[in-house]
This record gives structure tokens, C-alpha cells and sequence, in this order.
């Protein structure tokens, strides 16, 4: 039972972890190229 949740939990937090990390990434773009033009 734990050998089933334990690969699934690993695989959410990486998800999850890639999701903010994108969205911080796309921010980060915008603000970029905002103040260069």
C-alpha cells in the first residue's frame, strides 16, 4: 500500500514544485521584458 502512495506523493510534489517554478519564470519574463521596452 505505502509502495503505491509513496511514487505518486514524489511525483505531485514535483509537479507541484515545476508549476510555481514556471509561473515565477513566466513573471519574471514579463517584468524582463517589460522594462526593456
Amino acid at each position: 500500500m505505502l509502495s503505491r502512495i509513496f511514487p505518486i506523493r514524489i511525483i505531485l510534489f514535483r509537479c507541484h514544485c515545476l508549476f510555481n517554478y514556471n509561473v515565477a519564470g513566466c513573471i519574471i519574463k514579463r517584468a524582463d521584458g517589460e522594462n526593456k521596452t
